[in-house]
């Protein structure tokens, strides 16, 4: 795995590389800060499977990084690991929305990176997959087939706020971890998505997912909201504070942007997506729920004991 690990501290770079070597990773290029990464990512021969990256630094700080790194095209998906001393809610907050995949706070464990390098290995195993998505968008391509299960938490890209389901659980892991837990969650449903699944593919349906996304993230565009598709047609929202107005007028505020895109879908032969917001779960730093649980809640309180008819694997038993 090729790692760049940006970092101005040189003492904790040397016990990072350590580390990394206990694992088995010695394929690692440091920087000492966020320019002197941008220049090694663009002189890179071969391009970084992940990023390790500090929040404080002179100049670029490591968060303004994480976007910009973002903005690379080849590097939209790559993980992206905010290693810091800064353990802030908002900078947790900021990072994720900058597009970070995890965050792991200062001192570190052997055990932490261990885990935190099985999770890039199999988000990586994603991002070849979702690079078929792109190459799938030109009619003369040649690459093969998209394919994924209907009840995958497959990621959407191209969407702003909208970040993996694992990245949506690594942050409320961390918040849990750091006790700023004080969220509101809710799920918000593709009621006809079998039919998009089944009729279109699953590059139309997962170009459907998108849209559906882009018109719901617009419509909550006053809410700090993150999204992400959790399977089955099924997205959840994660707001960092409560909610300004009901469910249902964010869900009528979805469906009618949905309708601006009626004669597309239309023309594609496929019904227009019908889009259904779940109940709000609120939880507090005091609520005494884990940090996953409210994830499980809010696609409960949408679907009840039909959840568990679903056999969706990730709610808890």
């Amino acid at each position: 795995m090729h790692i760049l690990s940006v970092d101005d501290d040189t003492v904790f770079t040397q016990v990072l590389l350590a580390t990394l070597a206990q694992c088995g990773q010695t394929d690692v290029t440091t920087a000492m800060s966020g320019k002197d990464a941008l220049i090694k990512i663009q002189q890179a021969r071969v391009p970084f499977d992940c990023f390790l990256v500090d929040i404080q630094m002179p100049g670029i700080s490591g968060i303004e990084l994480c976007a910009r790194i973002r903005a690379i095209e080849i590097y939209r998906h790559t993980p992206i690991v905010m290693v810091t001393s800064m353990s802030g809610k908002e900078y947790v907050n900021d990072a994720f929305l900058a597009g970070a995949t995890d965050y792991l706070c200062k001192p570190l464990e052997l055990i932490d990176i261990r885990a935190r390098l099985g999770m890039v290995a199999r988000l990586n195993e994603a991002r070849n997959r979702y690079a078929v998505i792109a190459s799938q968008l030109d009619p003369y391509s040649r690459a093969p087939e998209l394919t994924f299960g209907f009840d995958e938490a497959v990621y959407v890209p191209g969407v702003d706020r909208l970040i993996s389901y694992e990245a949506m659980e690594n942050y409320l892991l961390t918040l849990g971890m750091k006790r700023l837990f004080s969220l509101t969650a809710f799920s918000v449903t593709v009621d006809n998505a079998w039919k998009h699944y089944e009729q279109s593919g699953a590059g139309g349906y997962l170009n459907m997912l998108g849209d559906v996304a882009t018109m719901t993230l617009e419509g909550l565009k006053t809410e700090d909201v993150l999204l992400a598709h959790a399977g089955h047609g099924i997205f959840i929202g994660v707001a960092r504070s409560e909610l300004h107005a009901e469910m249902d007028e964010y869900e009528v505020t979805a469906n009618l942007a949905m309708s601006e895109l009626n004669e597309f879908y239309t023309e594609g032969h496929l019904p227009l997506p019908i889009v259904r917001f779940g109940s709000a779960v609120r939880n507090t730093m005091f609520g005494g729920l884990k940090p996953l649980r409210i994830l499980d809640l809010a696609l409960e309180r949408s679907y009840g004991k039909q959840v568990k008819q679903l056999g969706l694997s990730w709610l808890a038993a």
